[in-house]
């Protein structure tokens, strides 16, 4: 594959974040001799009508994306937009009318898992580890474990939270108000110009005099109080041999009528350190993991909760689920714990090199491939 340069007028569409392994993906599954242009799509405000993506590229490239076999790669991977919220899709195949392209040439690449076109090419994509930091972890289950011996003590639920998303944030105040509080190790900012309606406060079961009780106790410290600070990469091994399993407060909770499924780099982390893990995120998303290639954690965990559709409700039930295994594991020496968390292996080490081996991203690239190759047979003038 031969990248083509082109000038882009800046604008606030595009971005040029380069944090992507995209390209390294698509180039391990080389296509000879097809160039491509390439564009990441950036944060700009969507609701907007007649978005014309297009007009900041130069017209050479559009010519040869016309005329040529030249393709257009649109890279959004790292976020799950429903086409609720962000119609780049929509965008895209009108820009195709307006400029006269074959759509086909367009490849729009989104961590949405459910995007799908028609007319362009949309490839769902899991392609979060962008820096190669979890890839290279060496790790093996019998070094954690034997950390998990060394360190683990009465703790044995981890649930974190850097930024203060609305869903995880209540999510904390039901978790802290459980019996299973004693249990975990929090990590929750305090809050600044967070605004609960009285709605949602009668949901999760507090009074008004209670979530300001709960405001003063944050922040809740799980290790450092530094929640500045984005470090997604940061595999927190201490944190996750000092507790038996993790839930995973996941970016999004809401599907938008099953329009998008999204995982961000949350779900890695107990998978490097061999840690059962439920997650709290978009309905069904527990499941969909073995979509990714991965194994379900469903002999460690009651994953009936995951379906259901409201946010709150889910989380309630979510916390039902672990209540009574929680009580149990809290009555359990270190080793039985450790033995517990480490007892069906061959998840946690299919998991593992599920992980290392990049399977959803790389079938992914595999994919591409195929379309780059039927777009070749049906366009040979062209091509």
């Amino acid at each position: 594959m031969l990248e083509k340069n082109f000038q882009i007028t800046p604008n606030e569409f595009y971005t040029t974040n380069t944090q992507s392994t995209l390209k390294d993906v698509l180039e391990k599954n080389n296509v000879d001799d097809v160039e491509y242009g390439y564009i990441f799509i950036g944060y700009p405000n969507w609701n907007q009508a007649d978005v014309d993506l297009l007009k900041y590229l130069d017209t050479k490239f559009l010519d040869k994306l016309r005329h040529t076999d030249t393709l257009l790669i649109v890279d959004y991977t790292y976020e799950g937009f429903s086409p609720v919220e962000c119609p780049i899709v929509y965008i895209l195949e009108n820009n195709c009318k307006k400029y006269e392209i074959d759509p086909k040439k367009i490849f729009y690449f989104s961590g949405n898992l459910k995007t799908n076109s028609d007319l362009i090419n949309v490839v769902p994509v899991y392609l979060l580890d962008y820096c190669g930091n979890f890839k290279t972890v060496n790790h093996n289950l019998l070094e954690i474990k034997n950390k998990c011996l060394a360190t683990l003590q009465d703790k044995i639920v981890l649930s974190l939270s850097r930024r203060n998303r609305h869903h995880r944030v209540l999510a904390h105040a039901m978790l802290f108000a459980s019996t299973l509080r004693e249990h975990a190790i929090i990590s929750q900012d305090k809050l600044t110009n967070f605004h609960i309606d009285d709605f949602s406060l009668e949901k999760i079961g507090y009074t008004r005099k209670q979530w300001r009780r709960f405001s003063k106790t944050l922040p809740l410290i799980a290790d450092t109080n530094q929640f500045h600070i984005n470090d997604p990469f940061n595999t927190l091994e201490d944190l996750h041999c000092k507790t038996v399993f993790s839930i995973v407060n996941e970016t999004l909770v809401h599907d938008y009528n099953n329009t998008s499924l999204f995982y961000s780099e949350k779900i890695l982390k107990p998978i490097v350190n061999f840690q059962p893990m439920i997650i709290f995120g978009q309905p069904g998303i527990n499941h969909a993991l073995k979509d990714l290639g991965f194994k379900l954690y469903d002999e460690y965990f009651d994953l009936s909760f995951d379906f259901e559709p409201d946010h709150i409700i889910r989380y309630k039930k979510l916390l039902q689920s672990i209540e009574s295994l929680v009580r149990d594991l809290s009555t359990f020496s270190i080793k039985d714990k450790v033995e517990w968390r480490f007892r069906h292996h061959h998840i946690l080490n299919h998991n593992f090199n599920n992980l290392k081996l990049q399977t959803h991203s790389s079938n992914a690239a595999k994919k591409f491939a195929a379309k780059v190759s039927e777009l070749r047979t049906t366009n040979k003038e062209t091509f």
